[in-house]
């Protein structure tokens, strides 16, 4: 059995015996006439490994092989959630695991320059001109046609 680097022995032999059992989890996940009969997830995956996620995700952080190989295989897991986006019609879970297991975030940005989409934005070093200017950009963006020009 392979040693980890604090001594304690790893569960997989070698990188090889690793991807391999890792390929047979995305291979079960299919019936024989290859069609997927389970989405693939981190969990699954770890307890094909008969292991936890967090032994998993442990593996992930390592400085080697092993680190890749989990790489590789959370990509993969993603590239599964992420394609359901567009072919299932319940994506709230897909969402959930997205931003969870993958670091997803819902980001509005809006680009404005000088800080035009912070409304308790501090103003008074700007001249007046520049305040108006700043308050029509905002009320132009927000589709407000109210105007401090007269």
């Amino acid at each position: 059995m392979a040693e980890d680097k604090g001594g304690r022995p790893l569960k997989f032999e070698s990188a090889e015996e690793l991807q391999m059992k890792i390929e047979e989890y995305f291979e079960s996940c299919h019936n024989e006439a290859g069609d997927l009969t389970r989405p693939y997830t981190i969990t699954g995956l770890a307890l094909a490994l008969d292991t936890s996620r967090k032994v998993l995700l442990d593996y992930e952080k390592r400085d080697d092989e092993y680190s890749y190989t989990i790489k590789k295989a959370k990509l993969k897991i993603e590239n599964f959630a992420e394609e359901s986006l567009f072919t299932s019609k319940q994506t709230a879970g897909v969402i959930f695991n997205l931003k969870n297991n993958y670091g997803w975030q819902d980001k509005q940005d809006v680009g404005l320059s000088g800080g035009l989409n912070n409304t308790n934005q501090d103003l008074s070093s700007l001249t007046a001109e520049e305040r108006r200017a700043r308050i029509d950009e905002l009320n132009r963006r927000r589709g407000n046609g109210a105007s401090t020009t007269t």
